[in-house]
C-alpha cells in the first residue's frame, strides 16, 4: 500500500488542477489496493494449484514481499480459502499483521479524506 501511495501522491495536484472529470486520487488509489490484492489472492491460489501437483512454486519469500507490500487482505483470504501456508509459523504471524496493518491504514487515510 505505501508502495501505491508513494507512486500517486505526487500525481494529486496534477488531477486535482485538471477538473471534476478526472477519477479523484483517492479512488485511483483504492482502486489499485483492491487490483494488487487480486493478484495477490490469485498467486495464492495458483500456487496451492501448483502444489497439488507437484510442479514449479512460487518461492515463499515472494509470496511474503508481495503480502507485506499491500496485498496482506489478499494473501490472507488465499491462505484461509486455499488452507495455503497455514501450517507455516512466518505465514501464521506475518500475514494477518500486514492486512491487519494493512486495512487500518486504508481505513485511517480513507476517514481524513
Amino acid at each position: 500500500m505505501i508502495t501505491i501511495v508513494g507512486v500517486f501522491w505526487p500525481l494529486e495536484r496534477h488531477w486535482i488542477r485538471r477538473g471534476r472529470d478526472q477519477v479523484k486520487l483517492h479512488e485511483r488509489i483504492v482502486i489499485g489496493i483492491i487490483l494488487w490484492n487480486s493478484v495477490v489472492f490469485l498467486l495464492y491460489f495458483l500456487d496451492k494449484a501448483k502444489a497439488r501437483h507437484g510442479r514449479w512454486r512460487i518461492p515463499e519469500r515472494v509470496l511474503l514481499w508481495i503480502a507485506v507490500l499491500g496485498g496482506g487482505p489478499g494473501a490472507f483470504m488465499g491462505m484461509q480459502l486455499f488452507r495455503h501456508k497455514t501450517r507455516h509459523t512466518r505465514f501464521r504471524i506475518i500475514i494477518p499483521l500486514a492486512a491487519i496493518l494493512q486495512l487500518t491504514l486504508i481505513y485511517v487515510w480513507l476517514i481524513k479524506r
